[in-house]
Order: structure tokens, then sequence, then C-alpha cells
């Protein structure tokens, strides 16, 4: 068996990706108090992607999160609702509602002074939402 040549790249994501400069909004999660989605008792952080998959995001912070913690995160993606088929309701308008999950940190780079470009792996999406996240990169992966 013949091993790989120390010069070539190792793909291990599982999920294609697409970039994105979406606005994102996110918090810390603490596995200690009770899981609450709701905005109360929170201090979001303000931030952008800069890719998405079915399986997680890459994006910047300006806040260095540790490696390991979970983030509630609140993407603002234009239209990713029209990608969830459970909704096809004709007269249904696509408002930007926020798509919702929980992912934990798994990468973390400094990008510039007080810029962090966070490796997120989702860890609590909602299935549907996964599937609609799924058709939205393929179908800007099929338009390029």
């Amino acid at each position: 068996m013949k091993g790989k040549k120390s010069n070539e790249v190792v793909e291990r994501r599982s999920c294609p990706r697409i970039d994105r400069s979406d606005p994102v909004k996110f918090s810390e999660v603490n596995l200690f108090d009770e899981l609450d989605l709701s905005e109360e008792n929170e201090r979001p952080v303000d931030g952008h992607l800069l890719n998405i998959s079915a399986g997680g995001v890459l994006l910047e912070s300006d806040f260095p999160f540790e490696l390991e913690c979970l983030l509630k995160m609140e993407m603002f993606i234009p239209d990713w609702v029209k990608y969830d088929f459970t909704r096809l309701d004709p007269d249904y308008t696509f408002p930007c509602e926020p798509l919702v999950v929980v992912g934990k940190v798994v990468r973390k780079e400094s990008s510039e002074p007080l810029k962090w470009n966070l490796g997120v792996s989702f860890v609590a999406i909602d299935e549907k939402h996964r599937k609609a996240v799924n058709r939205l990169v393929g179908a800007e992966l099929r338009a390029h």
C-alpha cells in the first residue's frame, strides 16, 4: 500500500461549501444553564459568514471564542427558507428569517488584528433546515 505524498492536500470536509458574506449573530451556550434559544440574557456578537455547508460554517468574529465552545448562531441568509420544501405554499413569501443553529467551534485562526476566523460544526440543527442549506449550496454550485 502506497502512502500519500507529503504535499497532497487531504480534504476532511464531508459536505460541499460555498462562499457567503451574510451577517451572523452568535453567543456562547452554557451547558450548565437550561438551553434557552430565546434572546433573553444573551450578549450576542456580530460577525459574518465566510462560507457555509450543510455541516457547518466558517465565520469571522471580533471575539476569540475558545475551541470546543458551543455557539447559538442566527444566520441572516436571504431566501434560505425557499429551499425548505416543507413550506411549499404557493402564496408563501420568503421573509428573511434567521437560520438558527447551535454549533461547536472546531477551528480558530487569527485573520487580522482583533479578528478571528472560526470554523463551527453544526451540532443542533433541524434536519429539514440542514437539507435546505444543502439545497442552497447545491443550487449556488450549479449556478457557477
